[in-house]
């Protein structure tokens, strides 16, 4: 299975790892790559459906 990032998510990805180091240093940015590859991996399992966004109203 393959995981496609836009251009915008990759930015936005490397803006919150820089902000992470530069706040927390880097023990909490490794914390933080180790638990999203832990979940990529699982979304990797099964495939995974995003519903186009509706406006509910609320």
């Amino acid at each position: 299975m393959r995981i496609e990032y836009s251009s915008l998510s990759r930015k936005d990805f490397e803006n919150l790892q820089d902000y992470l180091f530069d706040n927390w240093g880097v023990l909490v940015l490794e914390n933080f790559l180790d638990k999203y590859e832990q979940a990529i991996q699982i979304l990797l399992l099964k495939n995974v459906y995003f519903e186009k966004y509706r406006d509910t109203g609320l």
